[in-house]
Parts: structure tokens; C-alpha cells; sequence
């Protein structure tokens, strides 16, 4: 994990070699919509179309999925590690 960077965009995180930028792996999420990352104590986190997953960091593999039943598609904020992450309605869909 430590050689990879994590990416969110377009419905998918991807992680991407940190020296070459080469892309290791790729996983799809719920819809195309802004993507929240976090990692945290081994974990990637991902948010997407109001839903959280749990990946695997070394291959993309899905550890858990909460579909966040009743609350909505809207963002999800993801906390952890002394690190906040929110999105803002202006960061989607611009390029």
C-alpha cells in the first residue's frame, strides 16, 4: 500500500503506482458520480451516489458495502485518521 496513491473519479477509485503512474487496479462504485476517498488504518474508503464501501488497498476488492439505506444519494463525508474530506456541489461534473 505504501507505493500506491489512490484515486476517485468518475464512479471508480483507481490506484495508481506512486513512482510511475501506472494504474495497479481499478474498481467500479454505485453510479458515476463524485467519488470520496479515504485510507485509513489499512483501508481504502470510498463514497459514491450516498453509498460507502470498504476496499482492499492491495487489489480493489470489496471488504464491505453500506448502501446507507434512507438517507439519500447525496455526498458522503468521510472522517478519519486527522483527515476530513467533503465535497462541495461546484467540484462535480466540472473538468
Amino acid at each position: 500500500m505504501a507505493g500506491l496513491v489512490f484515486i476517485g473519479i468518475n464512479g471508480r477509485v483507481l490506484a495508481l503506482d506512486k513512482s510511475t503512474g501506472k494504474e495497479v487496479w481499478r474498481t467500479d462504485l454505485p453510479g458515476l458520480d463524485f467519488v470520496n476517498v479515504v485510507v485509513e488504518d489499512g483501508n481504502v474508503f470510498a463514497s459514491s451516489r450516498g453509498e460507502i464501501l470498504c476496499l482492499r488497498p492491495e487489489d480493489g476488492g470489496i471488504r464491505w458495502h453500506n448502501k446507507l439505506e434512507r438517507l439519500g444519494c447525496g455526498f458522503v463525508t468521510i472522517a478519519g485518521g486527522g483527515q476530513n474530506t467533503v465535497a462541495s456541489a461546484g467540484a462535480v461534473g466540472a473538468a
